[in-house]
């Protein structure tokens, strides 16, 4: 997390960069980011951080392109996903439609076929596949879960 993306979103929004993605949390004028990637031709997604309830994006949802929503705290890799945040998705899926949702923590081959029947369109997997012995192996498993959906 960047504090203060005000100051430097400017230097985010050039080619190839499609999507800047800010953390809620660290935003003091919202209204400024948005109208700064929109001026960029460029698509804008909030963050929000583990204990911080989606329900702060609502204001947002009408202006923004995405939602990335981090389940577990920034830092250890191969945390457990909290399973309340199945809910969070549906939350935001209802409230929002047509906002890609990424989730980020906590996401394997288990838990990324729960995420995406909650709505999930985009899944960050870490350790899932980097700690895996045999990393080709980790990807063929999500592959395969996303595909028997």
């Amino acid at each position: 997390m960047i504090a203060e993306p005000e100051k430097v979103i400017d230097q985010w929004l050039v080619e190839p960069i499609r999507r800047a993605i800010v953390h809620l949390e660290a935003i003091k004028d919202p209204e400024l980011i948005i109208k700064k990637c929109r001026d960029a031709g460029r698509e804008v997604g909030f963050a929000i951080k583990p204990g911080t309830s989606w329900a702060m994006l609502t204001p947002w949802f009408e202006k923004i392109d995405m939602v990335c929503v981090l389940r577990v705290q920034p830092g250890a890799s191969a945390q457990n996903m909290p399973f309340e945040m199945l809910g969070e998705i549906r939350g935001i899926r209802d409230v929002c439609p047509s906002c890609i949702i990424e989730i980020d923590g906590g996401v394997n081959s288990e838990t990324a076929s729960r995420a995406r029947n909650a709505g999930a369109d985009l899944l960050v997997a870490g350790a899932a596949i980097f700690g895996s012995p045999d990393i080709g192996a980790a990807i063929a498993r999500f592959k395969k879960v996303i595909a028997d959906e």
